[in-house]
């Protein structure tokens, strides 16, 4: 099996920690940051037109499941796949933090060019 028979699911953007000053600050404007291995996955591997499937909602709602179903689904060709389904769980404070990337792009089967992104945003 090779890299293009299996899914990674990895951070794109993350909240930087603010220090215990920042957090006690009622102006205080949390900062993100672009994941730079994030970047040059979507520099080197994915085609344009990009398509992006976007999973959002309350903690606990099932979008790491919904995003790794549709992973699965996708992919009906790989018949040894293994998906590397996003961390999910009933912790009420949440398993994945940030907006997540599957890092392999999937074709878009309806058009002849491009790539399917999908971001889950936690």
């Amino acid at each position: 099996m090779n890299d293009e028979d299996t899914f990674e699911f990895i951070p794109l953007i993350k909240c930087i920690a603010p220090t215990d000053e920042q957090r006690n600050d009622p102006e205080y404007i949390p900062q993100l940051e672009t994941d730079s291995n994030a970047k040059n996955i979507l520099a080197e591997r994915f085609a344009s037109p990009i398509s992006i499937f976007v999973y959002m909602g309350n903690l606990g709602a099932g979008k790491s499941k919904l995003a790794s179903l549709t992973a699965a689904s996708l992919i009906t060709s790989i018949t040894d796949q293994k998906l590397q389904p996003f961390k999910g769980g009933d912790d009420p404070k949440g398993i994945t933090h940030g907006v997540w990337m599957c890092a392999r792009p999937l074709k878009n089967p309806n058009k002849k060019r491009g790539s399917i992104l999908w971001v889950v945003m936690m």
